[in-house]
């Protein structure tokens, strides 16, 4: 059965709650949610919660499993970690981790786009990902190994740089996507403008996807709060919209 976008979320959720308690290391953790952002199927998301604890608190979300499996049914948490981000609206990211104030990174922005391009052409020598996901204070690129081009790794950027962890067989044929090409200025006002977009009265959790695999263009906005309500957009290279799918308060 096929992954949403929302079970990508939840999963992502659950992963934080599990850096929080301990369960996971913060490489672990990093490895999982580039890896969750990935997934394109239920199975893919069990392989990466199978083996964690849910909170008997946390508000349930049912997920089919493979029926070959014989797992019957997953408990998903819808679990979010509390970060302020410096704007208008309070954003939560999967970080694991907390910081406000006027100091506090902001890579959802321009300056944080333009800052997450030069970070790349420093320590790569190149601009060029597989996939970007970026959260507000921190962002994982994923790119070949330079080793071996059928094995995908993942880089943890918070200003500083982590140690790579492997992500998972890559398809060699795989064509990277030039973020120095990306037309940062109208991202960022994709980003800032996803609320009215996506016909959200709030924004609580907010982060963005680049990636090479065509699925979402090059660039997806995925925005929800504690409403309930949730929608993403996609987007080319220029900024230009490929489609946008804003919460609908019929269904």
């Amino acid at each position: 059965m096929r992954a949403r976008d929302s079970d990508r979320s939840d999963a992502c959720g659950v992963l934080d709650a599990s850096l929080a308690d301990g369960q996971l290391t913060q490489a672990e953790h990093d490895a999982r949610v580039a890896s969750a952002m990935h997934a394109v199927t239920m199975q893919d998301l069990h392989g990466l919660l199978d083996d964690l604890q849910i909170q008997p608190g946390d508000a349930p979300l049912r997920l089919p499993a493979q029926p070959t499996g014989g797992r019957g049914w997953l408990l998903l948490a819808a679990v979010v970690v509390a970060t302020v981000l410096v704007v208008t609206v309070s954003v939560r990211s999967c970080s694991g981790g907390s910081s406000s104030g006027s100091n506090a990174a902001n890579y959802l922005s321009l300056s944080g786009l333009q800052t997450l391009v030069r970070a790349a052409q420093d320590h790569f020598g190149t601009a060029t990902v597989d996939q970007l996901v970026v959260y507000p204070t921190y962002a994982v690129f994923q790119r070949a190994d330079p080793a071996a081009p059928r094995r995908s790794l993942s880089y943890y950027f918070n200003g500083d740089w982590k140690d790579p962890t492997n992500a998972g067989t890559r398809d060699p044929r795989t064509v990277p996507i030039d973020l120095a090409r990306a037309n940062l200025p109208t991202w960022a006002g994709l980003i800032e403008g996803a609320g009215e977009s996506l016909n959200l009265s709030q924004i609580d959790t907010i982060y963005f996807i680049v990636d090479s695999s065509g699925k979402f263009g090059a660039l997806s906005v995925h925005a929800s709060n504690e409403l309930g309500e949730s929608g993403y957009l996609s987007a080319d290279l220029d900024g230009k919209f490929a489609a946008v799918y804003p919460f609908d308060p019929a269904k």
